[in-house]
């Protein structure tokens, strides 16, 4: 049996995500890794509350993200997911919104956001399509 995090750790040791975290209405699943997994043991942020609650508002979703420092610009959005990188792309985030929560994948040059995108929406899918 796969666990659902199977194919993003697999994501993770290639190089393309340097972590994730699935965040559901009753916290973070385990396992959460790179930097989400400190952000995970210690409660979410408000920044990362922010990632998560902006697939939930009403509003007009936001044009930019601080995170951990970085303030990332979003280059990529749907009703379904978004992308933020910082300006040098030492930061990049993929959010995509799951019937079971939030899933938020970091990654970092020289990945493109495209290509990050790709390869965490193919993964989202293969993790979790029910079959």
């Amino acid at each position: 049996m796969c666990a659902w995090s199977d194919s993003f750790l697999q994501l993770q040791d290639r190089g393309i995500i340097t972590g994730f975290a699935l965040i559901t209405a009753r916290g973070p699943l385990q396992p959460a890794t790179g930097t989400f997994q400190a952000e995970c043991a210690q409660g979410i942020s408000a920044p990362v509350q922010q990632l998560v609650k902006s697939f939930y508002s009403a509003s007009d979703p936001p044009t930019s993200y601080e995170l951990w420092g970085s303030k990332l610009l979003v280059v990529h959005q749907t009703d379904s997911c978004f992308v933020a990188v910082s300006k040098q792309r030492q930061l990049g985030i993929v959010a995509v919104n799951l019937p079971s929560g939030v899933l938020l994948a970091s990654f970092s040059r020289p990945v493109l956001p495209t290509a990050a995108l790709t390869e965490v929406q193919a993964s989202c899918a293969a993790a979790f399509s029910g079959s």
